[in-house]
């Protein structure tokens, strides 16, 4: 994974959200998480949800 879309993560309040995900884009997603984590701070990947889509 090259260039990321998302940089630092602000910090707000959160609320809890279930959500479904095919296992490919959950795989994809943990991958983008690694990556961001190496890049910037180590993080979760559902934490990247919420700023993914705003994004």
């Amino acid at each position: 994974m090259g260039n990321l879309k998302l940089g630092p993560l602000p910090k707000f309040g959160t609320v809890r959200m279930t959500i479904a995900l095919p296992e490919p884009l959950k795989d994809e997603l943990e991958r983008y998480a690694a990556e961001y984590s190496r890049l910037y701070e180590p993080v979760q990947a559902a934490a990247l949800i919420p700023h993914m889509l705003e994004a």
